[in-house]
């Protein structure tokens, strides 16, 4: 838990749509002598994956007969997270270099479970998707990164 995050409202929304919930952190960014940053207005420390989906996406939901898949970057998470995320037996996992998911916002993907929208610049994720009959598009949207962000965040999800 965070402070970008509420344990309450977490598991209301996990409770009424009927989802697993599972606590994840990733890590800090560093400062040059190896400490946390700090954000000086929230006081919790920073990450480059401030979002989560800088460093996980659902690319298809598991159902009753089938597996469903994650693409995620290991190297983005807290070790207690990453086995969180290895135990887990009901999707397939794809794992995103940590050059393609900070340099590239790999993770910051739109996906229906067949199509999938991504970064232009993350090679081996598209040809990983690729390679499991996914089809992906991959429009130049060099704006959005100067932000911070890519395809995901021009999204709102409705559950």
């Amino acid at each position: 838990m965070g402070y970008r995050s509420d344990e309450a409202a977490q598991a209301f929304a996990a409770e009424q749509l009927g989802y697993q919930r599972i606590q994840l952190q990733t890590i800090p960014a560093l400062d040059d002598t190896g400490k946390p940053k700090v954000n000086a207005v929230s006081g919790w420390p920073d990450s480059f994956f401030y979002d989560i989906d800088l460093a996980l996406s659902v690319i298809k939901q598991p159902t009753g007969t089938e597996k469903g898949l994650i693409a995620y970057c290991p190297e983005a998470f807290m070790p207690d997270s990453r086995a969180l995320l290895a135990e887990l037996n009901d999707v397939d996992k794809i794992k995103v270099s940590i050059e393609e998911a900070q340099g590239s916002f790999a993770c910051n993907l739109v996906s229906t479970g067949t199509s999938v929208v991504m970064s232009a610049h993350a090679p081996r994720l598209k040809n990983e998707l690729e390679s499991r009959g996914m089809r992906v598009i991959t429009p130049e949207i060099s704006e959005l990164a100067k932000g911070g962000g890519y395809i995901r965040c021009t999204t709102l999800t409705l559950a």
